[in-house]
């Protein structure tokens, strides 16, 4: 019985952190750090619950069902096609697409072109086609989509991580300030609203289909182990992504 190793289960535990980690991570966590203010705990609890939270209880629940079609069958048939729909046009071109675009834009390119509009339009277009470029070739080869992204972006991605964190370790600490509306009054629902537009709950559903299509590049057939293996890259994922 073909099985994984626990180099596999690490590395594919490390390859869906990186898969999760988005544009929106970048951005809801450091503005309800600053918004916040003395409430930070209370809003940073709500976001773990419905970021990491919600993926990984996504995952549970497709190696359940066995795979994200059986799961979403058992509401009704049109909501097993609706749903799954609304998900790809939610993560790709209604939302995150744009998102992970002009965000990668804006930190990386933008603070060091001239301040003009027209150089801020041409950078945008050429960065643009560079950076879709890249993720097409990343993306074009479904069969080696993990493994491009776990041996090439997942240590880019946990270098530049840990290079931030240094860099934090000898900037001086800034005093909390008071909490703002509506961090002010709802610090954990706020925070929750906050994990849930990083769209890592609604991934899940996705990412479960890839990794029922690694499971059969690999060979493994056995339910069991496929939903242990599934619980697994979760449970590395979420914890990783809440020390971050």
């Amino acid at each position: 019985m073909k099985q994984l190793t626990k180099k596999e289960i690490l590395f594919f535990g490390f390859t869906l952190f990186s898969m999760l980690f988005g544009a929106g991570n970048l951005i809801f966590p450091a503005y309800l750090g600053n918004a916040a203010g003395d409430n930070v705990w209370q809003a940073v609890t709500g976001f773990i619950i419905s970021d990491a939270g919600l993926a990984i209880l996504g995952f549970i629940a497709i190696a359940n069902a066995g795979t994200s079609d059986i799961l979403a069958n058992r509401v009704h048939s049109t909501f097993a096609f609706l749903f799954p729909l609304a998900i790809y046009l939610a993560i790709g071109p209604g939302l995150a697409i744009p998102r992970a675009g002009s965000l990668a834009y804006e930190m990386g390119i933008k603070p060091f072109l001239p301040h003009t509009g027209a150089a801020a339009s041409v950078g945008l277009l050429v960065f643009t086609i560079i950076f879709f470029s890249i993720v097409f070739w990343f993306a074009k080869s479904p069969s080696k989509l993990v493994d491009r992204v776990g041996k090439i972006l997942t240590p880019i991605l946990l270098i530049l991580i840990f290079t931030v964190f240094v860099k934090s370790l000898f900037m001086d600490a800034v005093p909390l300030k008071n909490a703002v509306s509506p961090y002010k009054e709802n610090p954990v629902i706020r925070g929750f609203l906050d994990g849930y537009q990083t769209m890592d709950g609604l991934c899940a559903f996705i990412y479960g289909i890839i990794f029922t299509n690694l499971f059969t590049v690999k060979k493994i057939t056995n339910r069991s182990l496929q939903i242990k293996y599934l619980i697994s890259f979760g449970l590395i994922s979420g914890p990783l992504k809440k020390s971050i």
